[in-house]
């Protein structure tokens, strides 16, 4: 208490503004995305002493919040219940290994990254049941002609031994068993 001053507590009280209010909205906003408060914004909050520290959270609290929404959404997104072919789409856009990244993101306070993960995220999420749609016809495709090239291989063969081929003249031997 010998280092505080009134002049001091007036800036402070000044700086903190709307924080409290918004750091509250972003807990709230975390507990219905079913994400934990991001680290690294509630140490900036918690350890926040000075006038210029507090000015600062009124900068990242309204972008830990948007953060906070978005990559909720993108957990919804990218959890949402698919049927094989938009699950197998979902898997090959990378949905889950881009959720992570932006929950990783969020908690090390890089709130624009991980609004654009989360982002990223969502419009792909879109594409699922397309992307998945196209491996299956892909593979499919590859083999239908895989196939089809077996069987032409096959039936050169064949034609070369002189089956299913036209008819050869065999030489007029006598053999006899």
């Amino acid at each position: 208490m010998t280092g505080w001053e009134f002049a001091d507590a007036k800036d402070v009280r000044a700086a903190l503004g709307d924080a409290p209010g918004l750091a509250g909205r972003v807990q709230a906003a975390a507990r219905e995305a079913g994400l934990p408060d991001p680290a690294a914004v509630r140490a900036a909050y918690q350890d926040a002493r000075t006038a210029q520290e507090y000015a600062d959270l009124a900068g990242t609290l309204p972008r830990a919040l948007t953060a906070v929404t978005e990559v909720g959404s993108a957990a919804d997104a990218a959890s949402a219940d698919r049927d094989v072919v938009s699950a197998l789409g979902a898997a090959v856009l990378g949905l889950d290994a881009s959720t992570r990244e932006a929950r990783a993101a969020l908690d090390a306070g890089e709130l624009d990254e991980a609004t654009s993960l989360a982002d990223g995220v969502q419009q792909r999420a879109g594409w699922a049941t397309v992307a998945g749609a196209g491996l299956v016809l892909l593979a499919l495709g590859l083999l239908g002609g895989t196939a089809a090239a077996v069987r032409r291989r096959r039936g050169r063969r064949t034609d070369r031994l002189g089956r299913d081929g036209p008819a050869r003249e065999l030489p007029d031997h006598d053999v006899r068993l």
